[in-house]
């Protein structure tokens, strides 16, 4: 409930909030500390961190790359908690980890869960989570204090999205679109009755992502859904332009 109540509060100011995404350890541990700070001081309401993994698999070729070079630069599950609580630690906004499901049955889901509480992390993604699964997982990241945030797209069932707001909690994450992000987003339709469903399935906070890819789509989303998240193409616009251009991209989505 802390994250959904922050929010909440937010919203009081915002007409919506902004959620952007970093792969840790790219480019490296220390630029990515920076990025993270220029995200902070652009007012970026709540940031993803995500463990970089071997495979990817809903990631389009600009994440996967991040997480190829995070990984190849020795971006251990050691060395991004360490990172993730520093960060934590500093800023005062929320900060979640998202993560595939099979590195965490690697590390243990558990201790990873442990883990992640003890480093003042609100929430939690594992989008490919196998359904069987969603339950036991969603009661213990509740147990330790952290927001199991589900994720759902424009074919999930009614049926499904209701069960997975019963069990989850902070927000829920809706694609914008299927297949993998990073692609751009053309909102029609299939969107918006999506939209629709989830507003009548779930109270908690609604999230929208997958192929963003600036104020346009913001403005779009303003009224429709309370966060809008940027992944992609704020690695783009930082690969291309550093941190003064990803500073302005920022800046200018609201």
């Amino acid at each position: 409930m802390i994250l959904e109540a922050y929010i909440r509060k937010r919203l009081n100011k915002k007409k919506i909030l902004v959620m952007t995404h970093l792969v840790m350890g790219y480019p490296s541990f220390e630029d990515g500390y920076r990025i993270i700070e220029t995200m902070v001081q652009a007012g970026v309401d709540i940031i993803e961190l995500q463990l970089p993994s071997p495979n990817p698999h809903l990631d389009g070729p600009v994440i996967r790359k991040a997480n190829r070079v995070a990984l190849k630069k020795g971006a251990t599950v050691s060395a991004c908690l360490a990172l993730a609580g520093d960060i934590a630690e500093k800023w005062d906004i929320p900060f979640l980890i998202m993560g595939y499901a099979d590195d965490f049955l690697t590390i243990g889901m558990p201790e990873a869960l442990t883990s992640f509480s003890k480093k003042k992390i609100k929430g939690i993604l594992v989008p490919d989570l196998p359904t069987r699964k969603e339950k036991p997982y969603a009661q213990t990241a509740k147990d330790e204090g952290l927001s199991p945030i589900f994720v759902v797209a424009p074919k999930t069932s009614f049926r499904r999205m209701a069960r997975l707001s019963a069990i989850g909690d902070g927000f829920i994450y809706c694609q914008s679109r299927d297949g993998v992000t990073g692609n751009r987003t053309f909102f029609g339709p299939a969107f918006e009755e999506c939209i629709s469903r989830i507003r009548k399935a779930t109270p908690l906070p609604l999230a929208v992502g997958f192929g963003l890819q600036g104020r346009k789509d913001v403005e779009y989303l303003t009224g429709k859904a309370d966060i809008a998240v940027i992944g992609t193409r704020g690695v783009r616009i930082f690969e291309k332009n550093g941190h003064l251009g990803l500073d302005a991209f920022l800046r200018g989505l609201r």
